[in-house]
């Protein structure tokens, strides 16, 4: 079970959406691109949902090199 808390100011489907593109983004970085701190990463339409949130996850993982 996932319990996420959102800001009041969003609907249901806002947050909802939020949560499910990063979700996303983690399941194609992680499961199937398995990154490492080391690798380079080329994310396509990164101005999309998905996009940003791969940016956001890929430097977490570079931060900790």
């Amino acid at each position: 079970m996932l319990l996420l808390l959102f800001p009041s100011n969003l609907s249901f489907a806002q947050g909802a959406a939020i949560w499910m593109s990063y979700l996303t983004a983690y399941i194609a970085l992680f499961h199937y691109g398995q990154i490492k701190p080391t690798d380079f990463v080329l994310i396509t339409a990164a101005t999309s949902s998905v996009g940003y949130s791969a940016i956001q996850l890929a430097k977490t993982v570079s931060e900790q090199q």
